[in-house]
């Protein structure tokens, strides 16, 4: 797979690439040229969302799904009714005012725990520059929930946390006794 402007040679040649993949870095939006996007807002762009065309998810969806989170952050008339915003300015605030100089992300869920990964590094590599950033972990809630736990409620008053979870009562398979334990005692 390869990932090229539009009029280069890669570009005119795609055709002979076809079973490998040319994908052309055109993104556009309110008709303004995307393919200069760098750094931590690279996560959306063509090169950024190639790993997951190449996994099969929707690239789409994704790109959709965070414009409409920008969308109604900046559409907010009053930022206490933006939930990024107030994340935001939490994180800020407790650095600020409490020292807390460790930003926690635990998603509760298997599924999430890339989402763990993909936000420590860019919120590193985002925030940490001129001696400012808190240091970001990520912990995983079905695995760090004892260990971790126990530093986080018992240790130095010095994190922030996130804890994301997903609406998934009731998703599972039931796993019912064959009979009743009492029975045999």
């Amino acid at each position: 797979a390869a990932i090229t402007d539009e009029d280069t040679s890669l570009a005119n040649r795609r055709d002979e690439f076809r079973e490998e993949g040319v994908f052309i870095n055109n993104l556009k939006s309110d008709n303004k040229n995307l393919k200069d996007i760098s750094g931590r807002f690279s996560a959306l762009s063509v090169t950024g969302l190639l790993p997951a065309m190449i996994a099969e998810l929707d690239a789409i969806a994704a790109r959709e799904g965070a414009a409409a989170v920008l969308d109604q952050t900046l559409a907010a008339k009053n930022p206490a009714n933006s939930h990024p915003a107030v994340g935001a300015a939490l994180n800020m605030a407790f650095h600020r005012h409490r020292q807390a100089g460790t930003t926690v992300v635990m998603p509760y869920s298997d599924q999430l725990a890339p989402f763990g990964l993909w936000f420590r590094q860019l919120w590193a590599e985002s925030l940490g520059k001129d001696g400012k950033g808190t240091t970001p972990i990520r912990a995983l809630g079905s695995v760090d929930q004892h260990s971790q736990l126990q530093l986080y409620l018992a240790g130095p008053p010095d994190k922030f946390y996130t804890f994301i979870t997903t609406d998934c009562a009731g998703t599972g398979q039931v796993i019912r006794p064959a009979r009743s334990l009492h029975a045999e005692l």
